[in-house]
């Protein structure tokens, strides 16, 4: 079974001036879905889209729902080339945005996105895709397979009591924000993600949007940027 869902897009990466639609080199929002988007949403989601770097610079997946209630998908991936005066450090964001109708559509399931969207990332795909003099980028229609396959097969392989624990922790998304506490997953970025897959997997698809997670939270502060799951690549 699929379903046909939109989302606005949102580009975040680090260019030369003039690559920018605003005139100026550095980190910045590139191109934003203006028909659907604000600029204090944009802002928000910005604060988000952090990346530092460490030895094996990984792919990173975001998931969130901001104070608007849209829903954010992103993926962030490590530019590896230095900008034009040697600074390295450079990542590119591509944030998918959802009305939450929407993402109900496709099972408020993330990782459905993360596993079938042809994210982009490099800046030249990003200067194809969106409008230099207007800053605007049209919003995205896609298709996406509702049956996870895949997943089913990894949670048959876990422990029913490590699954149940995971469970519960999701259902209590609510209390756990209130108190401002994490879930820490602890491993490398691509372990932290099947064991969220898991988790998600046994969570009713409405109370979803309510997890939010970081699979690769190095070097980020979770007291200004609460999630519900933090991707750890060591015991904090």
């Amino acid at each position: 079974m699929k379903a046909e869902v939109q989302a606005w897009q949102h580009i975040y990466t680090s260019v030369e001036r003039e690559q920018s639609p605003h005139d100026r080199a550095g980190f910045q929002t590139l191109f934003y879905s203006q028909s659907g988007l604000a600029e204090a949403g944009v802002r928000e989601m910005e604060a988000r889209l952090v990346y530092f770097p460490s030895d094996i610079e990984p792919v990173k997946h975001l998931f969130s729902t901001i104070s608007t209630g849209k829903i954010m998908v992103a993926q962030i991936v490590h530019l590896a080339e230095p900008d034009r005066l040697g600074r390295k450090g450079r990542y590119l964001a591509h944030n998918l945005v959802f009305e939450a109708d929407a993402f109900a559509r496709i099972e408020s399931d993330p990782f459905l996105v993360f596993r079938q969207f042809p994210f982009i990332t490099t800046v030249a795909q990003a200067l194809e895709a969106g409008d230099l003099q207007t800053g605007d980028i049209s919003p995205v229609s896609f298709e996406v397979a509702l049956v996870p396959t895949r997943v089913i097969e990894a949670a048959e392989s876990w422990p029913v009591r490590n699954f149940e624990h995971l469970a519960l922790l999701a259902l209590r998304a609510d209390r756990l924000a209130d108190d401002r506490l994490s879930v820490a997953f602890i491993g490398e970025p691509a372990q932290v993600e099947s064991a969220l897959e898991v988790a998600f997997f046994a969570v009713p698809p409405p109370l979803r949007p309510r997890c939010g997670f970081d699979t690769y939270f190095h070097g980020c502060n979770p007291v200004s940027t609460y999630y519900w799951a933090l991707g750890l690549l060591e015991t904090p």
